[in-house]
């Protein structure tokens, strides 16, 4: 199992859960790190920051082979785990990311900014493709929930609605 963590110093680190030893890490951000998100299969993971951008990481795990005794190659517990850029997206540029999540059916990322807006980004065309109204963010850490049937989108709103 692994941990996922993001920094004000800009890089994004991925942990063993048991031992809490440090996997590997990646600077890949202008701005500190607010949010981060696997996706269900947890071979993607999605960082937001403090200028907006949202970057896409492969999480690439790989089991080294080795020979038993008796001559069958087996894998053995030791992995190499590795974090590689695929895209980034500036179309949220200069609206601090304070949350996201991935879909259930995993083709978008629901967004939340720090200038009141929620969003869904497409995962193919790393693109917004819907904007949702009624959101006032910008003061409080608010967080955003989906059903697991995909088709509520859960959020506070700092006016109270």
């Amino acid at each position: 199992h692994r941990v996922a963590t993001g920094a004000f110093d800009k890089t994004v680190r991925l942990w063993n859960v048991t031992t809490g030893e440090q996997l590997c890490e990646l600077s890949v951000h202008n701005a500190c790190v607010n949010t981060i998100a696997f996706d269900s299969l947890g071979k993607r993971l999605y960082t937001g920051d403090g200028d907006g951008i949202i970057k896409e990481l492969s999480c690439d795990v790989k089991h080294r082979r080795r020979q038993s005794q008796h001559g069958s190659i087996e894998l053995a517990k030791v992995k190499d785990v590795s974090l590689r850029l695929l895209r980034s997206g500036a179309e949220l540029a200069g609206e601090p990311i304070a949350h996201m999540k991935v879909h259930p059916q995993g083709r978008k990322l629901i967004v939340l900014t720090k200038r009141s807006r929620l969003c869904a980004l497409d995962l193919k065309l790393f693109a917004v493709s819907h904007n949702y109204p009624g959101v006032l963010c910008g003061v409080h850490p608010l967080k955003l929930e989906i059903s697991p049937c995909g088709i509520y989108i859960l959020c506070g709103s700092e006016d109270g609605r």
